[in-house]
């Protein structure tokens, strides 16, 4: 029976198509503008097509009968089982089999994951992931199903709507952020030898580090920051800086992971009304080349993730868990550097007054240019969700992803003690504290000493090599021709879009890291963009809609390679 009534009305995940990236030339339009302009006019489906390669979420396993039910009248392919009792697994064993389960999925192409636990922040991280990786670009019109009453289940399904919210449906990255990645680390390190942080975790540190973000609450708590500084080492994440300077405040080490220009262009007016020189710089490679010179160090890292990082580093270089934005980075940094105390400012993620979303003095509220642009990049803070202090907080899909990305990361950090000074939204992993409860312990050390110290640990060295950036090209170009071949023979053989998605995959595993890094992000947002359309429009099987894609496809991948070759030979080469 409760399969039945399921199945009159399936509770199914919609993704919605992947957004542009905002960029004036954009690989993804090869594919969007095609089928836009083939879909353009058509009326709705009155019901989504059914997705084969769709993903089963099912919250409660019980004894698991209906695992059987729901395998005979569904087409999915990957089975994610969540259960915060074990046993109720030990018992299912029993009852079910178990094995007959892994061998459909097997017949299937398709994968399980078993998440036991009743924390519901740890359940749905690990939902999460999964959900990234073997089902990511065909989760469009997947299944949860909520198999009986739990509070762990209902709130792991609460965390995984939440989370859903945010940015985490986007793809992995684009093309043309990689391009840039790999230009402005040419021109980083191409000076010689540089100061890298490698994966070489500090000893553990008496003193608290705190994180400064630039949310509105950082007004309120500038007088705490006073109080503080002289008891804890001091992080600025992105545009916070000319806040705290104008303050009167001088942090230990500013944190910048963005590529863009618009991040000198903030920096720099700083730079002109105060000296930067006692701020070390904490940067990705990938920054703009014109940032370091700012500051009066500078140490670098290779951010994971990326196709610089793949090119020029190995697994003591690439350091994890820093994006994506400064906040993130601040955090992993200050873990990296053996801090087991984390005080967080101006760490909002949103605002509980939605026409605020930075604090007052930011060039993002005073500046009318930088204004109109958050107006155009960000939606307005319209999710609600629960705030730190109690009440409700309100953020929009950027931030939200953003502070996803920092639960994550929390979560990941078990041996450090977080506190969320900020008033905007509640931080999983992270204590309520207000800044004026905050009362570091004695100690006669000197933040500014200790800061100095740990910068002194990262001497000039030179890790980052050159590397064939040919043979990247030549692999390129390569890669693009043998997957367009692969995908016509898909569809001479009238190959469903499941099967287009399987080789698309295989194509990434086989191209090697740094070429999956660099093409992985755009080329899974134009088959997102397509599956999204083809399951609303009913049009899975339709053949103009499989032609529209393959040629789309083709004319992407050419473009890929032309637009790698003119970037490479626009850039200097790394110093060996």
């Amino acid at each position: 029976m409760q399969v039945e009534t399921y199945l009159n009305c399936p509770d199914r995940l919609l993704c919605g198509a992947p957004p542009r990236n905002g960029l004036s030339e954009d690989i993804t339009d090869c594919v969007r503008q095609p089928i836009d302009a083939l879909i353009a006019g058509r009326p709705h489906a009155a019901s989504r097509d059914a997705n084969p390669g769709a993903a089963l979420i099912m919250f409660g396993v019980g004894l698991g009968e209906q695992i059987n039910l729901l395998f005979e009248r569904l087409a999915f392919r990957h089975l994610a089982l969540i259960e915060p009792f074990a046993e109720l697994l030990w018992h299912s064993l029993w009852l079910q089999d178990w094995t007959s389960w892994l061998e459909r999925l097997a017949a299937r192409q398709g994968s399980i994951r078993l998440i036991v636990g009743d924390d519901p922040t740890t359940t749905s991280t690990e939902l999460l992931a999964y959900l990234r990786g073997p089902c990511f670009g065909t989760l469009h019109g997947s299944y949860f199903f909520r198999h009986y009453d739990s509070i762990p289940l209902d709130q792991c399904r609460q965390e995984v709507a939440r989370r859903l919210n945010a940015s985490f449906l986007d793809s992995r990255g684009f093309f043309e952020d990689q391009l840039l990645m790999l230009a402005n680390t040419t021109r980083n390190v191409a000076g010689g030898p540089v100061r890298l942080i490698v994966n070489r975790p500090g000893p553990a540190r008496d003193m608290p580090a705190v994180i400064i973000g630039a949310g509105p609450s950082l007004d309120k708590n500038l007088g705490d920051l006073a109080r503080l500084r002289e008891h804890a080492v001091f992080f600025s994440a992105g545009t916070t800086l000319g806040s705290l300077l104008r303050q009167g405040i001088v942090p230990d080490f500013q944190c910048e992971i963005e590529n863009t220009a618009e991040n000198y262009d903030a920096l720099a007016p700083v730079a002109a009304a105060h000296d930067l020189a006692g701020i070390r710089l904490i940067g990705s490679t990938t920054v703009d080349a014109r940032i370091p010179r700012l500051f009066g160090e500078t140490l670098f890292y290779l951010r994971d993730g990326m196709v610089t990082a793949a090119l020029f580093g190995d697994q003591d270089t690439v350091v994890h868990g820093t994006s994506p934005n400064c906040v993130t980075l601040a955090i992993r940094m200050a873990a990296e550097f053996g801090f087991r105390e984390i005080l967080l400012f101006g760490t909002d993620f949103g605002s509980r007054h939605p026409d605020r979303h930075h604090v007052a003095d930011s060039i993002w509220m005073t500046d009318p240019a930088w204004a109109d642009t958050y107006r155009r990049v960000a939606d307005r803070l319209e999710i609600a969700g629960p705030a730190n202090f109690g009440g409700k907080a309100y953020t929009n899909r950027l931030l939200h992803g953003f502070l996803n990305a920092t639960e994550m990361l929390i979560a990941a950090l078990p041996h450090v003690r977080f506190f969320n000074c900020a008033d905007g939204l509640r931080i999983a992993g992270a204590a309520a504290r207000l800044g004026s409860q905050i009362r570091p312990a004695a100690t006669n050390a000197d933040p500014r000493k200790l800061a100095a110290t740990i910068a002194a640990g990262y001497v000039p060295a030179g890790h980052i090599a050159g590397t064939d950036i040919g043979a990247l090209q030549a692999a390129c170009r390569r890669w693009g021709e043998e997957l367009g071949a692969r995908l016509t023979a898909l569809r001479a053989a009238g190959a469903d879009l499941v099967a287009w998605n399987d080789a698309i995959e295989a194509s990434f595993t086989e191209a090697g890291q740094a070429l999956r890094f660099l093409v992985e992000g755009s080329v899974l947002t134009m088959f997102q963009y397509a599956f999204h359309h083809a399951v609303e429009q009913a049009m899975m099987d339709d053949a103009d809609f499989h032609d529209t894609l393959l040629a789309g496809f083709k004319a992407a991948f050419a473009l890929l390679a032309d637009r790698l070759d003119n970037t490479v030979a626009d850039s200097p080469a790394p110093a060996p």
